[in-house]
């Protein structure tokens, strides 16, 4: 059988009360009555002083002229102090001269010459079953043959002790039992927080990780258990957001799968109708361009899981890049794909900005945008101007790079989802693009390890503008 933690400290509080309380009861009553004991003795000593002083004095006047008549007044006194319980014994050598006591108390006289008050012995001792306190001595002087012993009762005594202590027993027994209860009560509901913190802590061991403690004190135990409470909390947000991004993750390599499988069919699939069919000239090169294309979605792909997982790397090279030129480059290789979709494009950028960054990183970011921009354009068949701004400024000690254009806008899903990996608000147009749906993600990575941040404004049918906030400069 276990003991709990309460149960110990109750067992230990409880013999250290019972010790201390019952141990000083008996130590004060005791030194009271042993102080009330001496006290006894010492009146008793004074009246035995008075008796021998008496008897002295009478033997003095009869010493001289009627020496047989001193047995005599020592039975006189010796008598009438029996009747008040005084016991007496008075022995001449080795003649018993008077006693009231039923036998001979002591064999041997005691022999003490000069001052007797000086040489008295004393003891308690039973005399027919009775307590006595016992002085013996002899008489001074010319009687110092005579040898006294003189018993006064001290029973009476000895009963109100005895009935002193039952009492303080009763009452300490009594005191003990309300108080062993009183702290039996008490402590356990002392305890009671620990008991729920342990409680708690067992239940959250074994898994079930909505175990909270509910009641919290304001004290040391309060404070631990509102500790636990927080760090469950904490324990619980990481599982979550562990959880996550493993579904995060095996969501990612499912859709990855995924992508890799349409292009890699269509490749094979081509390739095999390429080497079993008979095809003209015409078709021959419409089919290496089906290939193609599905090749270049493939490179395009890979290109942009690259992106990924260099931006998930720890140590990258940063260095000073020159935005605006950055963006004029940038520019630059897009004309193609600009001048192919009839989009316009317009760079407005203050030639003083520079950024920290790794520049391949920053370049695929801004690129990423620009190709979204031109995209976006490309399928909004409902307008026939279309064109792309990039603008770049610096506001409250930060660089700002935006992308605006005119194209079809995202609706208020594909704005939730925007940094979803794979996710295409129009998945057909996507792939004929070559897109691997990557791109938000891409952009939001390479953010992050920038310490930039993305925000997108976007209107359904009127355009986007997606801008970049630089803290490194």
């Amino acid at each position: 059988m276990k003991i709990k933690f309460w149960q110990k400290l109750y067992l230990c509080v409880l013999f250290v009360f019972l010790l201390f309380f019952n141990g000083g009861i008996f130590a004060i009553v005791t030194a009271q009555n042993s102080k009330a004991l001496a006290q006894q003795k010492e009146n008793f000593l004074t009246q035995q002083e008075y008796i021998l002083q008496q008897i002295v004095n009478d033997m003095s006047l009869v010493y001289e002229s009627r020496p047989l008549g001193i047995p005599l007044i020592i039975r006189q006194y010796g008598d009438r102090y029996a009747n008040n319980g005084v016991l007496m014994q008075v022995k001449k050598g080795e003649e018993l001269v008077y006693s009231s006591i039923k036998y001979e108390y002591y064999d041997d006289y005691i022999d003490f010459p000069n001052k007797y008050l000086q040489n008295r012995v004393s003891e308690i001792a039973e005399i027919e079953d009775e307590k006595y306190f016992i002085v013996e001595c002899n008489l001074p002087n010319e009687f110092a043959v005579y040898g006294t012993l003189i018993a006064f009762p001290i029973q009476s005594f000895f009963d109100d002790w005895n009935g002193t202590i039952l009492m303080i027993n009763v009452i300490c027994c009594t005191v003990s039992a309300i108080m062993a209860v009183v702290l039996y009560n008490l402590l356990k509901a002392l305890t009671k927080p620990i008991q729920s913190l342990n409680e708690a802590t067992i239940r959250f061991g074994k898994g079930d990780m909505t175990a909270r403690i509910e009641h919290i004190t304001n004290d040391e135990i309060g404070h631990t258990a509102k500790s636990f409470n927080e760090m469950a909390d904490r324990i619980c947000t990481q599982m979550q957001t562990l959880e996550n991004s493993a579904q995060e993750k095996q969501n990612f390599i499912n859709d990855f799968s995924h992508e890799m499988r349409t292009p890699l069919t269509a490749i094979r699939g081509y390739s095999q109708y390429m080497q079993r069919a008979k095809i003209d000239g015409e078709e021959y090169y419409s089919t290496l361009e089906i290939i193609d294309r599905q090749a270049y979605r493939l490179q395009n792909l890979s290109e942009s899981m690259l992106a990924l997982s260099i931006s998930d790397k720890e140590q990258l090279d940063f260095t000073d890049i020159n935005i605006p030129q950055l963006i004029n480059d940038i520019g630059l290789s897009f004309q193609p794909k600009l001048h192919k979709n009839k989009v316009d494009l317009e760079i407005n950028c203050n030639d003083t900005l520079t950024v920290k960054g790794e520049i391949s990183l920053i370049e695929s970011l801004i690129a990423n945008l620009v190709d979204n921009a031109i995209n976006a354009c490309k399928a909004d068949e409902t307008k026939e101007n279309h064109c792309v701004k990039i603008n770049s400024f610096k506001s409250n000690e930060k660089v700002i790079v935006t992308v605006e254009d005119n194209g079809i806008g995202m609706s208020r899903e594909a704005m939730e989802k925007i940094y979803m990996p794979f996710y295409r608000e129009d998945k057909s147009r996507s792939r004929q693009n070559g897109g691997a749906g990557l791109g938000g993600s891409i952009i939001k990575k390479i953010a992050d390890v920038h310490g930039a941040t993305l925000e997108y404004i976007s209107v359904h049918g009127k355009g986007t503008t997606a801008t970049v906030i630089f803290t490194t400069l």
